[in-house]
This record gives structure tokens, C-alpha cells and sequence, in this order.
């Protein structure tokens, strides 16, 4: 009913023609999201036709008049497990404007279901992406679309703004800042350049070490403490301290961990708990 009703429908006139109607009396409320073979004829000062706003994802295409800005659709980012979302919509993002960021956004992942991201492109006009045509001539701006889009509606640009507006609120919000303040003391206190424990404050069990046990030599290695087996006998780490020592280490309550002679560990359970003097 748009189409048939707009006023840019009701004159004859393709936005290739040498000379545009002049004397246009009717202007046409703007449409976001135009789709068929449709003409319409908005004042010069419409803001949104001055931007060439489009619902759909547009990009510039090259064109031998530049009087006419030509534009051609991409597209829709779905999900390619097709999965819902919990409001019971589908994931139906903006593809990128460049294309290697076009090309960096499929290898990304759903945040609903973890299946990859797949561009769906438009094939809307005979085979190819369907195209709008801008153009202004005295005081109007002139649209045309060819092509009827064969694929769901993406977000909208207000959406896509809005989305992204809502997560950087949410990466700056007093209670995340806390929780990242807190989090990495955490980890700080378990990091040791030098020492054989070093990749391990970025597991989570260091929050509560006595849940997990450590075996001497092996810095990635832990298991449950249940689960813990005996340290080895003084002949597997003979070329790490003195052999003289070892005795009297021995019958100390807290064995010496060879690699590391600040962090101690209690052979009475299998427990353990780091003790790192400040």
C-alpha cells in the first residue's frame, strides 16, 4: 500500500533519467525499511534521507554517475545452529560494513549457543543484493530500490548502537570494577616469575587451594585431593638441594619443595596449603 500510495510512485520518472520532475508538491514520509521495487521523494532536509538511512545493511557501491549514490545490500549474521534465544527471537546481527571485518565476524561464535556465526547475503535482485539508489536534485532527494530482500531483517543500526552502548555501561558498572579489582590481587599473589608454580594463578582452584594438591615438578599438573598420590622418594629431586640437608628436612613437619625455597608444603595430608612469606 506504500508503494502504490507514496508520491514518489504516483509520477513516472527512474533515478537515471537525464532530468527529475521539478516541481514535486507531495514529499513522502521517510522509510526506514524499504524493500520491493519502490520510488519515493523526500524533502532536502530530511535529515534521515541526508544520512541515507537504512534499516538493512548497506554499503557503498562504486557507480559511473556521481551524481547517484548507489548502495547494495549484505545481508544477515545469523547463527548457524539456528537456535533460539531466551525472548524466543532468533540471532539476526548487522553484518559489517569492511570486509575483512565482515570476514572476522563469521569466525565468531553465538553468545547463545556457541555455534559460529554465518553470513546469510542478499540475492534479491535476479541473483545479485538488492540495490538503492540516492539522489538530490534541487529540493528533493530522490529514492529508488530494485529488488525484493529474500532474507530476515538484522538489527538495526539504533539497535546495534544500543546494544553496544548496554554491554560498555555493563563493562563499567561500580560492581564489575569491584569484582576486577578483586579478582586480581588473587591472582598476583600466586605469580612467581621463577618458580615452577608459575602458569597456576590462572587457575580458579587457587581461590581455595586446600581442594587441590600439587605434585612436585609438574607446574601444570593438579588433581583432587583425594586423589593425591606420596611424593616421590629424595632421589628424584637429589640434583635440586644439598643431600646433607635433606635429612633434617625430613623429619621437619613441612617438606621443601626443591624448585621453589620460599613455598612450602605440609606432607601430614593431602590438603596442601602455600605458604608465601611477604
Amino acid at each position: 500500500a506504500d508503494c502504490v500510495c507514496s508520491s514518489g510512485m504516483k509520477i513516472t520518472w527512474d533515478i537515471n533519467d537525464p532530468k527529475l520532475p521539478q516541481d514535486v508538491k507531495q514529499f513522502d514520509g521517510f522509510q526506514e525499511w524499504t524493500d520491493g521495487y519502490v520510488r519515493y521523494i523526500y524533502l532536502a532536509a530530511d535529515k534521515n534521507a541526508q544520512r541515507h538511512l537504512s534499516g538493512w545493511a548497506m554499503r557503498n557501491t562504486n557507480n559511473h554517475n556521481c551524481q547517484i549514490l548507489k548502495k547494495s545490500c549484505l545481508g544477515v549474521v545469523v547463527c548457524g545452529g539456528n537456535c533460539t534465544l531466551p525472548g524466543g527471537g532468533r540471532l539476526q546481527l548487522r553484518p559489517a560494513i569492511c570486509d575483512k571485518a565482515r570476514q572476522k565476524q563469521q569466525k565468531k561464535i553465538c553468545p547463545n549457543c556457541n555455534s559460529g556465526l554465518e553470513l546469510v547475503p542478499c540475492r534479491g535482485h535476479s541473483g545479485y543484493p538488492v540495490t538503492n539508489f540516492w539522489r538530490l536534485d534541487a529540493k528533493a532527494i530522490f529514492f529508488q530500490a530494485k529488488g525484493v530482500h529474500d532474507h530476515p531483517r538484522p538489527e538495526s543500526k539504533s539497535e546495534t548502537e544500543s546494544r553496544r552502548n548496554a554491554v560498555k555501561r555493563c563493562l563499567s558498572s561500580p560492581h564489575f570494577t569491584h569484582k576486577k579489582r578483586h579478582m586480581e590481587p588473587e591472582a598476583s599473589r600466586y605469580h612467581d616469575s621463577g618458580g615452577v608454580f608459575n602458569s597456576l594463578h590462572h587457575l580458579p582452584c587457587m581461590e581455595a587451594a586446600d581442594r587441590y594438591s600439587l605434585i612436585a615438578g609438574e607446574p601444570n599438573f593438579a588433581t583432587a585431593a583425594h586423589h593425591c598420590p606420596p611424593f616421590q622418594s629424595a632421589e628424584a629431586y637429589k640434583p635440586a638441594y644439598d643431600p646433607a640437608s635433606s635429612v633434617g628436612e625430613m623429619s621437619s613437619p613441612l617438606q621443601k619443595v626443591a624448585c621453589h625455597p620460599r613455598i612450602y608444603v605440609p606432607r601430614g595430608s593431602c590438603g596442601y596449603e602455600f605458604a608465601v612469606p611477604g
